[in-house]
């Protein structure tokens, strides 16, 4: 591997292009690696490039984030730097930060038929042909031109939701700090009654039982998910249970200098400390304006059955979508980007040898809608279609650690230690 520092701008070229490094990106790599040893192992044809750009220098599993910031040794097991996954040998790793890249530098262990560098950065715009990037912590513009690209970039919410952290070490401050300022907090509201203010209101009052934690929600019922009264009701029983108080029908207009909140209505809302999780956004602000042209109204990517962007009348081909970003009718979740990543990979290699597309998405509307919620008094409710349950045995065990070991075996990552 070649560590590069001290970068200004650079003009690089790769075959096949991932944004975004989380479940969609690293699986599609995965899946790369799987195609390329089967399919080009004994070619002596020009290696083909893969190159990930990712503003972490690891894996972070963002389910997790509820209980990473009421529990920072829960959180330390929640960000996988990327040396650790057997198969992210990087030839060349582009970083103004050096410790990263002496962590990451390494001889491979056997010879692989394919070419795969990290930029640490993160997109600044990105067209059919080719992006431009900015490195972590950097300011000086690069330029990368591509064959194909695959969009896995993901949503973002509002702090903490979605941490600022570029590194492990950046990442376990911020989950100190948040820890220790809900620590020295009495009263903390969590405005937002989504799927992570739910879990966020849980958990803070499962770590913090002796705190008063309000869940502010503009709506009387929640979440607002396409699910069954008898969820919504039990998981409103749930946190009620759990010692949260549910203040409905509430929606903040004002946020005081000491915490204290104003509804639209004029009541006051007695709050030391405040979360908001009331939105969420596509991570697509770098998106030219021709693939912006195949946003939806709610700013997902119209795809096609193979997860190239495509409406009914154009297609374009070396362009693919995946995970949050993707315009499908199901509730968003890291297995469905799990998914994703290796049916956008398959296709890719079938186009570069010459084939037509041929790995497709299932056929959605056959599929029931699932949620599992943690809510704080140590249930998790899950909603399978019609099926409400209590603990199903299988989610109390995929919340032992928030989905994490779930994730790495779909992602056939046995990580070093």
């Amino acid at each position: 591997m070649t560590p590069i520092s001290e970068i200004t701008a650079l003009t690089l070229k790769t075959n096949i292009l991932i944004v975004g490094g989380a479940y969609a990106g690293l699986a599609a790599i995965n899946q790369f690696r799987k195609r390329l040893d089967s399919n080009f192992s004994d070619s002596n044809d020009k290696k083909i490039s893969l190159t990930l750009v990712e503003p972490r220098a690891g894996f972070l599993n963002i389910l997790g984030i509820p209980k990473c910031i009421v529990n920072p040794e829960f959180a330390r097991n929640q960000y996988i730097t990327f040396e650790r996954f057997p198969y992210l040998q990087f030839d060349k790793v582009y970083s103004i930060d050096k410790k990263m890249q002496q962590q990451l530098q390494e001889e491979r262990t056997k010879p692989q038929p394919f070419e795969l560098d990290f930029i640490h950065g993160k997109i600044n715009y990105l067209d059919e042909k080719s992006a431009t990037f900015t490195l972590t912590g950097g300011k000086e513009k690069s330029k990368i031109d591509f064959d194909y690209v695959i969009l896995a970039s993901g949503r973002s919410r509002q702090w903490p939701s979605t941490p600022n952290a570029f590194n492990i070490e950046y990442f376990m401050k911020e989950m100190n700090d948040t820890h220790k300022k809900i620590s020295e907090s009495n009263t903390i509201s969590i405005i937002g009654a989504g799927a992570v203010g739910i879990e966020l209101a849980g958990e803070i009052k499962a770590e913090f039982p002796e705190k008063s934690v309000n869940l502010i929600h503009p709506h009387p019922s929640f979440p607002p998910e396409p699910l069954s009264e008898e969820f919504q009701d039990k998981v409103k029983k749930g946190l009620e249970d759990a010692g949260v108080n549910l203040l409905l029908n509430s929606r903040i207009d004002r946020e005081f200098g000491n915490g204290n909140l104003q509804t639209t209505d004029g009541e006051f809302i007695e709050s030391d400390l405040n979360y908001w999780c009331t939105s969420h956004k596509n991570n697509i602000d770098f998106l030219s304006e021709e693939i912006c042209s195949f946003l939806t109204a709610k700013k997902d990517l119209a795809v096609n059955e193979y997860l190239q962007v495509a409406d009914t009348d154009i297609v374009l081909p070396n362009v693919f979508a995946t995970g949050d970003l993707v315009d499908l009718d199901v509730i968003k979740s890291a297995g469905w980007a799990l998914h994703m990543g290796p049916i956008a990979a398959d296709n890719i290699i079938n186009l570069i040898m010459g084939e037509e597309p041929n790995s497709k998405l299932p056929d959605v509307s056959l599929w029931e809608k699932n949620i599992a919620l943690a809510v704080g008094n140590g249930e998790i409710i899950s909603g399978n279609g019609n099926t409400v349950e209590i603990n199903n045995s299988d989610y109390v065990e995929i919340y032992k650690d928030y989905g994490l070991n779930r994730c790495l075996e779909m992602l056939e990552a046995e990580l070093r230690e």
